[in-house]
């Protein structure tokens, strides 16, 4: 559970050109968007906890999917099926999350004694699709009749104002990644397989990334001493961590994901490719990687660390291609 000593670092596009405190009023709590690409917005939303202002009024997307990865509290979601009109209940807690669909009436209430703080990631299908969504309100998610036009404007969220790298208009994710790299909006960190760049920190317990996984030929010029193939590709170490969860969103390219699991004495591998819009949750002591499947293209997700201790030394590797380190070391 994250404190009031849990210091929230925003990035610092954001920290010095805007007033985070303005940023964040909205009757329910407020949100804070943290990172803009072409098909795809991460925010950091915080719901009230104060009874008649503990939720968002029903809505819908038509064109994005929202993945809510709860950072703190307990988050209660009602959505109503667009294809039979069910409605359904479930309640997240804390380091875990659920995706909502396009076109999924939903509404989020906070039932805890604390603000419920939320990181949601928003993604389309394409560039266009993401400028083109509409958010539509509704008077209830049992009975679903959109309020009036004048209502829907003064509920609907501020347009886009936060002052963070003008990189969306490039369309083209590898122009972004080097425009913040140029421009030193983030501190990114290099590895054999690629780089990441933390965007988003709240004490030691939430750490929000957007990493990149190289293609076979830039990974090559990179890495001469390694020969790379295409059954293989660029891949991160076979992993897992002792302390957090991790949230993979998928904003570019295609990533396989390998997992496995021990029931018993009986192991299990599972592997499934993500492409963009897609999302996958890694446990603790969950050994898994991700493997760049474009070949030609770079991979791209947004990786959300939860946990009571999140650093670099908790990667525990038991297999690594670069040979970093030996099976079963910390590092």
């Amino acid at each position: 559970m994250l404190t009031s000593e849990d210091k929230i670092i925003y990035p610092a596009y954001i920290e010095e050109n805007n007033d985070i405190s303005e940023l964040q009023k909205k009757s329910y709590g407020g949100w804070v968007p943290l990172l803009r690409l072409p098909n795809s917005q991460v925010n950091l939303v915080t719901i009230s906890s104060e009874k008649g202002k503990n939720f968002q009024n029903p809505h819908s997307h038509n064109l994005r999917s929202k993945t809510c990865v709860v950072a703190s509290g307990s988050m209660t979601l009602r959505w109503r099926c667009p294809d039979t009109g069910a409605v359904y209940t479930e309640r997240i807690r804390e380091n875990y999350s659920i995706t909502i669909r396009p076109n999924e009436i939903h509404e989020i209430y906070n039932e805890g004694v604390i603000p419920l703080k939320i990181l949601e990631i928003q993604t389309a299908n394409s560039p266009e699709d993401f400028s083109n969504n509409t958010i539509t309100f509704y008077e209830s998610i049992n009975s679903p009749i959109e309020v009036p036009l004048k209502e829907q404007e003064q509920n609907s969220e501020v347009k886009y104002t936060v002052n963070i790298p003008d990189l969306v208009q490039n369309q083209d994710l590898e122009t972004i990644w080097k425009s913040l790299k140029k421009s030193q909006t983030l501190n990114v960190e290099s590895r054999p397989w690629g780089d990441f760049a933390e965007i988003l920190k709240i004490g030691q317990k939430v750490c929000v990334k957007i990493i990149r996984v190289l293609s076979i030929d830039k990974a090559s010029a990179k890495n001469p001493e390694f020969s790379y193939n295409e059954k293989d590709g660029v891949r991160l170490s076979l992993q897992y961590h002792h302390h957090r969860t991790e949230h993979w969103i998928f904003t570019g390219g295609m990533g396989e994901v390998t997992k496995q699991s021990t029931h018993g004495k009986k192991e299990k591998t599972t592997k499934e490719v993500f492409s963009a819009g897609r999302s996958t949750f890694i446990d603790m002591l969950e050994i898994h990687r991700v493997t760049n499947k474009s070949l030609d293209k770079d991979l791209y997700f947004i990786e959300i660390q939860l946990g009571p201790f999140l650093s670099e030394d908790d990667n525990v590797r038991v297999e690594d291609d670069f040979k970093r380190d030996s099976p079963h070391k910390v590092g």
